[in-house]
């Protein structure tokens, strides 16, 4: 019985200890076009890895804590030295991001009918 006890506790404490050493390993933040809007679907990655997320519909992140992030969206590409509530701001607005992103993928808008 102190077998069972003894273990469970050692479980229990290392369980502890290592969910409070991943919460101490990511950062979180924010993607932001240059008028503060929230831009949703921006890849955020460790740079130099495969370790990524994309943003939510806030803009917000939860990544793996590196030096460097590289944050995409569409054609446009930005660095950023990883600190805790970050705000990664691009220099166009979202509308502007969006037309280079449909301007390189080759979507045309479709016109109005005049009736």
């Amino acid at each position: 019985m102190k077998k069972t006890l003894a273990s469970c506790f050692f479980a229990c404490a290392f369980l502890i200890f290592a969910q409070q050493a991943n919460a101490q390993n990511t950062i979180t933040g924010k993607v932001v076009d240059k008028k503060n809007v929230a831009i949703q679907g921006a890849s955020v990655v460790v740079k130099g890895t495969t370790m990524g997320t994309v943003t939510d519909t806030n803009g917000g992140f939860t990544a793996v804590q590196g030096t460097l992030l590289t944050v995409n969206f569409g054609t446009e590409t930005q660095e950023a030295t990883a600190t805790n509530d970050l705000v990664v701001k691009f220099k166009y607005s979202l509308k502007q991001l969006q037309k280079k992103l449909d301007k390189s993928t080759g979507k045309k808008k479709k016109k109005k009918k005049n009736k």
